[in-house]
């Protein structure tokens, strides 16, 4: 089986196959597939793709994206975000070709060979632009309860550095907030940059340019003082799993209803992937006027947002009450941030180590 790397600037129609048909999540848990991945795609900026060919048709592929970041003015540390991982199943036509002691090797351990592929050569990954004296790192966000992810990445020289969770938020009556405003529209642009900037600073692998405050970022605004803010997403995804008997009865007869199918349509599960948040210390209760707010201004009731679980902010957040009755059922196991250093700092390692990391939901949906 003659297999060739090749590192593409644009995702070819085999890519875009691949990443279509791409199931994520976890076995037995939450899992679904990404309904805009064309158009998430075509958004995609300082992005290459890593393919793995066979006889001319890609098979295999992983989207790095390229980012530099400063923490502490340290010297950058360059790294590639793996933003998707996809191979095809094992080539049925492969198998008249091969011998009886091949086919009796394990299919896991085909796909293993087939993942290590893509790292045996880092140097094809990191390229020429980046100083061979710079830290330098390649990162992905791995559900560390999917064994057989965490397995791949981990037999391919990455380490798990932090965890992180998801929280949701759902209301089927939402109603339309006054006080509820895009920022654009507002007087506290610099005030929500200095905001983010004592929310995330002190957070591994944030940098201001993974919140664009032009599009989608909404305030909260009460008596002339700002009091929340929030950057939000539109999504859409394909459940095809919801865990327990609850998520079972969500899945299969919730929909039925047409009331609720407006809200819950596993065919077409529509939220508001969220990050940027920001939250004047006192008034954390009234996050879920924000969030109703930007709910009925997207027409959705859902909306889910990641943090670090030592994120100070996500302990604030954890005094909430009112975050709705979907709450558990939207509640994904903590996941991890998984990392490959190679020539990096004792200095930097210990940073990435242990500060919370910044999640943004543009990585994750």
């Amino acid at each position: 089986m003659a297999l060739e790397l090749k590192l593409e600037q644009k995702a070819n129609e085999d890519v875009r196959a691949l990443l279509n048909q791409t199931i994520l999540g976890t076995p037995g848990g939450i899992q679904y597939k990404l309904s805009n991945i064309d158009d998430k795609i075509d958004t995609l900026e300082d992005t290459q793709f890593l393919c793995l060919n066979l006889r001319g048709r890609t098979i295999g592929t992983i989207a790095l994206s390229r980012r530099i970041f400063e923490h502490d003015n340290f010297h950058p540390l360059a790294t590639d975000y793996i933003r998707y991982l996809s191979i095809k199943g094992l080539m049925r036509d492969e198998s008249k070709h091969k011998s009886k002691k091949q086919k009796s090797i394990p299919k896991n351990n085909k796909t293993k060979a087939l993942v290590a592929s893509f790292f045996e050569d880092s140097s094809k990954i990191k390229g020429d632009s980046i100083p061979s004296s710079s830290d330098y790192i390649m990162y992905a966000f791995v559900d560390s309860h999917n064994e057989r992810s965490a397995n791949l990445v981990e037999s391919n020289g990455f380490k798990p550095y932090r965890k992180f969770k998801t929280i949701a938020y759902n209301n089927f009556s939402c109603k339309k907030q006054t006080q509820v405003k895009r920022l654009e529209d507002s007087v506290y642009k610099e005030q929500v940059k200095q905001y983010l900037y004592k929310e995330y600073s002190e957070h591994s692998l944030y940098h201001p340019n993974l919140i664009n405050l032009k599009e989608d970022y909404w305030i909260l605004e009460k008596n002339g003082q700002l009091i929340a803010g929030i950057k939000v997403r539109p999504t859409s995804w394909k459940i095809l799993n919801l865990p327990g008997m609850y998520g079972k009865f969500l899945l299969n007869y919730l929909p039925k209803i047409n009331f609720f199918k407006r809200h819950m349509n596993p065919k077409d599960f529509r939220f508001l992937a969220c990050e940027g948040m920001i939250v004047r210390d006192g008034h954390e209760q009234k996050l879920t006027q924000l969030l109703e707010g930007v709910c009925y201004e997207y027409k959705t009731s859902i909306a889910m947002f990641w943090f670090d679980t030592k994120s100070p902010l996500l302990h604030r957040l954890s005094k909430i009450k009112k975050m709705g009755t979907l709450k558990k059922v939207l509640s994904f196991k903590p996941a991890s941030l998984y990392i490959r250093a190679e020539n990096i700092s004792s200095k930097t390692d210990h940073l990435l180590q242990e500060r919370p990391t910044y999640i943004s939901a543009y990585d994750i949906v």
